[in-house]
């Protein structure tokens, strides 16, 4: 069943007007008509069984038949990421940490960052369009960029950091237990300085590893991301 996104609808609600953009797709492009079947999600757990009532192609209007609550993941998978100087590899890596799956996004600058600001409304939609793709149903949080120091501050029960000073660093794998909050850090493509890691340390950060390959940024956010996600099997 065709599916759509619509931030303001609560579960309580019985009528829903949609979206002009979403209103002319589905008139137009999809040649819905009253009494045809739809699903809309909040982004928020929920998915809505409904039918058209009224198929005007810029306030298409459905009554709300059914309202049923989607599963979320036990653990709460939170990762802070450096934004990438190409934000093509930035949303890249949105995309597949939304599939994958993640609870909230923290966009970082540190000492070694190429790029200090984003346009959050578009990795917004971006993640909207990649939430709808995998029928993911809940939409990660997503953080204003902050300074490194200000993420450190956070109060997660697994808190990690993606620094890698010897060879004997463990691996994330080892270090996560199963429905724990957790919070790993990723640097820029230059890395964390030193003085960050030790005062990541100081803030209770435990430095791992994320394997034996050097990763560009968005491909090692991408893969703290599974990792984080497997221990959740």
């Amino acid at each position: 069943m065709r599916l759509f996104f619509h931030k303001d609808i609560r579960p309580d609600d019985q009528e829903v007007t949609l979206l002009s953009e979403d209103s002319k797709h589905i008139v137009k492009v999809l040649r819905m008509n009253i009494g045809d079947d739809l699903h809309l999600m909040d982004g928020k757990g929920h998915r809505y069984h409904c039918q058209i009532t009224d198929a005007h192609q810029k306030k298409c209007k459905v009554k709300v038949l059914d309202v049923e609550i989607m599963h979320k993941a036990g653990a709460h998978v939170h990762i802070a990421i450096a934004p990438t100087k190409n934000m093509d590899r930035i949303e890249f890596f949105l995309e597949k940490a939304i599939e994958i799956g993640v609870s909230s996004i923290t966009f970082f600058y540190s000492k070694h960052s190429e790029r200090k600001n984003i346009k959050l409304e578009r990795l917004e939609r971006i993640a909207v369009s990649a939430m709808k793709q995998s029928r993911k149903f809940w939409l990660p949080e997503m953080n204003e960029v902050k300074s490194v120091s200000d993420v450190l501050t956070c109060n997660h029960k697994g808190k990690f950091i993606a620094y890698v000073p010897t060879v004997s660093t463990e691996h994330l794998f080892k270090k996560l237990n199963n429905n724990e909050d957790t919070i790993v850090l990723v640097g820029p493509e230059g890395g964390f300085s030193e003085d960050e890691a030790q005062l990541a340390k100081e803030n209770g950060f435990e430095w791992v590893s994320l394997g034996k390959e050097r990763l560009r940024t968005e491909t090692a956010g991408i893969v703290a991301v599974q990792i984080m996600n497997m221990i959740d099997l």
